[in-house]
């Protein structure tokens, strides 16, 4: 049977669409023209924020006294050769949500001068909150993730996302699945992240100009790393048929956003692969390691 390239499973360039949205008490809609909306009801906005540059994920506290927004400013990757650093820095917004809409305060925090790497041209891409009211943010291109205390927009922790080492994967286009070449010391580049109960969070590894880390990370607040998937993920994508040799040579499977769910007394990691069109499915406890339980066939490239 021919192995057809440009045609893996579900492999289909679709239209990335410019809003983000959701609930907690509130339905709130992100749009990088449009600013953020927030509406308790179908027919009705109750408050719309205009918001400068580049809104990129939106997240609201359990308790819904706060959300944060990442504001990415992302780079003109037509500008020169593409790479950061370029003006003006990324950053974050917190809305206290107490009240009357139309009374929320908006604070805005500084992520500049953290990252070892671009450190003046903060880009960050996702964020999520725990119960304790902390959110933790990924800058993508600069390999960093910050904790910050949305009470008071004070920043708990920082540290370098790190990097990995990979062996048996793909690494080349060249109408063929040959997971034999290795690649060391790759630079994580997280995209999603999401908190796994308040004292650890997971991110998906998509990689970005230097990363092609093709997996998923556990941290523990302090930065230490408590499992790392490494090549796992790219290895049961393969057995089951869904990686596409035409992204071998660049971020491979490219997982774009991960979720943590509770069901029953079992508790579960989603992590999502864009370029392989499935969800993988993990069982996680407190004190183990993650488990994969399962792969689902998802919708064309699943990013958020």
């Amino acid at each position: 049977m021919p192995n057809w390239p440009y045609c893996p499973p579900f492999d289909y360039e679709g239209e990335q669409g410019l809003h983000q949205g959701i609930s907690s008490g509130y339905l709130a809609l992100l749009s990088e023209k449009l600013g953020i909306r927030f509406s308790v009801t179908a027919d009705k906005w109750d408050n719309v924020i205009p918001l400068a540059g580049q809104p990129d994920s939106i997240a609201v506290s359990p308790d819904a006294l706060y959300a944060a927004v990442v504001i990415e400013n992302e780079r003109d990757e037509d500008l020169e050769d593409g790479a950061p650093s370029q003006a003006p820095a990324g950053l974050l917004k917190i809305i206290d949500l107490k009240g009357n809409p139309a009374d929320w305060i908006i604070s805005d925090v500084s992520l500049a001068g953290l990252a070892s790497l671009y450190g003046n041209d903060p880009e960050p891409e996702y964020v999520d909150i725990n119960d304790d009211d902390i959110a933790v943010i990924t800058l993508q291109e600069n390999n960093h993730i910050i904790l910050v205390d949305l009470s008071d927009g004070g920043i708990i922790n920082h540290f370098s996302a790190g990097a990995v080492d990979l062996n048996n994967i793909d690494i080349e286009k060249d109408c063929r699945i040959d997971p034999t070449k290795s690649l060391v010391n790759v630079l994580r580049k997280p995209d999603g992240v999401s908190w796994v109960g308040n004292d650890r969070f997971a991110t998906v590894n998509e990689g970005d100009l230097d990363g092609v880390s093709r997996g998923f990370t556990v941290f523990n607040l302090d930065g230490g790393v408590f499992y790392e998937s490494a090549e796992s993920v790219e290895h049961i994508i393969t057995r089951h048929g869904h990686f596409s040799d035409k992204y071998a040579g660049k971020k491979g499977n490219e997982p774009g956003n991960v979720e943590y769910a509770v069901f029953g007394a079992t508790e579960y990691l989603f992590v999502g692969s864009e370029r392989s069109s499935i969800v993988l499915v993990y069982r996680t406890t407190d004190d183990a390691e993650p488990q994969f339980v399962q792969l689902l066939p998802a919708f064309v490239k699943p990013e958020g």
